[in-house]
């Protein structure tokens, strides 16, 4: 009738519907008339056996099968929808001709299929048998097996895992992470996180890769920070820029404060001031991300002056000073300056390059000062990654601010040379 199949409509088992109807008849609720030549139900009958939700139901038709059999539909649930039968074999340590014993079963109950025509893989035809199945674990159980599971995929891993095997090995690790004491296969596990939310980051998968970094942080544990304070502190900042670039700049700004506790050199101080003028510059709050930055480089010893009218003061004597630091040396020589080896500097010369963003929206005198700090440090120090935009930025304020046509020309050669040496994607869309 109309009223018994909205009924049937109603459990959402379309595609389960003829173990829906087997389970049915199995029960005497559905009955052949072959007098008749139909089939028979008692309406009531049928509504009473089903009155309970999918789950329940699909549950109660999995305990009718051998305990073998569910032992490995329980575990084929926590691989997935799909699933490797030598995997299911060595993980609950059967024979693989038990496991097929076991399959055939559930294939012939209507609950499983080969996932493509003589494959070894198999798969659940519907998600709800595949919840049902998953269900049945308790918590506990549940957890061991995502773990032993995680341990088998992890001894697959070669050294440059595929993304999808990465990620599949760690997103069972973090269902049975609870359970992992060894401190070694911890330092494992955080290792791959990190290498698990870096692969999500470039795919622009941001929300998914500051998911792995908290994972590798409670992996890591507060006692991280005292034995292990740099690796703790760049995975924490790491985690606070995902947060950001998932949209999410209230969380971000909390974390980076409560970072600030943290910090224990000028580079990782600057670091956090940095990604605190990224939030901004994103938001174009360009004053506020401008006076972030020039407190934080008063604290390195960089001065940049507050006024329009002493940062004008201020920028002839910048300019002789690049004059000065260059000395004798041609422009070009500079192609072949030693590489910057110093982390500080190298945090200082990102910091003023955000500085130059958000100056060039807020004051030009800013933005100059800014670029000339950058010269004069990779000029003391050795080329950087973000030394060509410095030197770029610096042939900009010959031409426009001193007419210094020819000696601009030559700075912005030395950028694009460098850039040409060694190219990098910080540097090249700048």
């Amino acid at each position: 009738s109309c009223s018994t199949s909205a009924l049937l409509r109603d459990k959402r088992l379309a595609r389960t519907l003829g173990q829906l109807l087997l389970g049915l008849y199995r029960d005497q609720l559905l009955t052949f008339a072959a007098d008749r030549g139909a089939w028979t139900w008692d309406q009531g009958a049928v509504r009473l056996a089903t009155s309970g939700d999918v789950l329940t139901y699909v549950a109660d038709q999995l305990r009718t099968l051998a305990p073998a059999t569910q032992r490995v539909l329980q575990f084929a649930a926590c691989v997935g929808h799909r699933f490797d039968r030598e995997l299911v074999a060595e993980a609950l340590a059967e024979a693989p001709a038990a496991v097929d014993d076991a399959l055939a079963e559930a294939r012939a109950a209507g609950l499983l299929v080969l996932a493509e025509p003589g494959a070894r893989a198999w798969r659940f035809v519907h998600d709800r048998i595949q919840q049902a199945a998953h269900a049945q674990l308790s918590g506990p159980d549940r957890r061991a097996l995502h773990l032993r599971l995680a341990r088998l995929l992890r001894a697959r891993l070669g050294p440059e895992p595929h993304d999808d095997d990465l990620f599949t090995c760690v997103h069972h690790a973090d269902l049975g992470a609870d359970l992992i004491t060894d401190p070694d296969e911890r330092r494992d596990l955080v290792q791959l996180e990190l290498a698990a939310a870096r692969r999500a980051r470039l795919g622009a998968a941001f929300e998914a890769a500051a998911g792995y970094l908290t994972a590798a942080t409670a992996m890591m544990g507060p006692a991280s920070w005292e034995h292990d304070h740099a690796a703790t502190f760049a995975i924490h900042a790491e985690l606070a820029e995902c947060t950001y670039l998932s949209g999410r700049l209230a969380d971000a700004e909390l974390a980076c404060q409560s970072l600030l506790v943290h910090a224990r050199t000028s580079a990782q101080r600057m670091l956090l001031a940095g990604r605190r003028m990224e939030m901004r510059v994103s938001q174009s709050r360009f004053a506020e991300a401008v006076d972030i930055g020039l407190a934080a480089l008063d604290d390195v010893g960089i001065h940049i002056p507050r006024s329009e009218e002493a940062r004008a003061a201020a920028l002839p004597g910048k300019l002789a000073a690049v004059d000065a630091r260059l000395g004798e040396r041609r422009v070009d020589q500079l192609l072949d300056a030693p590489t910057l080896a110093d982390p500080d500097v190298e945090a200082s010369l990102q910091l003023l390059m955000l500085v130059c963003i958000a100056g060039y929206y807020t004051s030009a005198s800013t933005y100059a000062l800014a670029a000339l700090e950058q010269v004069l440090l990779s000029l003391a120090h050795g080329n950087a990654a973000l030394s060509p935009v410095a030197y770029m930025a610096h042939a900009f304020i010959l031409a426009a601010l001193l007419g210094q046509y020819e000696r601009a020309e030559q700075f912005g050669e030395l950028a694009l040379a460098l850039q040409r040496r060694a190219p990098d994607p910080r540097s090249e869309a700048k």
